[in-house]
């Protein structure tokens, strides 16, 4: 039987994040990173809130237990229905970064 991850979901920073075309005419934000042990990563849109930037969180959850081992990752989300008027606000665990409205 396999133990567990007692390790709960949890913001995480990222090392670079970047809009790129997507096929249906809109954008997609696609975000890289590095997690200390072997991570799934999801973007989650916030709320709208009628804020003039729409919040997209980086989301994290352990998948094993083990050593701790650098384990890349990519997370993206296709932004065509989240943007607010000023576009959109990456959040991370200790940073923020505003995308402009496409």
């Amino acid at each position: 039987m396999a133990k567990q991850s007692t390790m709960k979901e949890q913001r995480l920073d990222w090392v670079t994040a970047e809009l790129h075309p997507a096929f249906d005419g809109g954008f997609k934000l696609v975000v890289e990173g590095i997690a200390p042990v072997p991570t799934k990563v999801r973007l989650e849109s916030l709320p709208d809130t009628g804020e003039a930037r729409r919040g997209i969180e980086v989301i994290g959850h352990p998948t094993g237990i083990g050593e701790q081992v650098a384990t890349p990752w990519v997370a993206e989300i296709a932004t065509r229905h989240l943007n607010g008027p000023d576009g959109l606000e990456l959040i991370g665990l200790s940073e923020r970064r505003a995308f402009p409205a496409r």
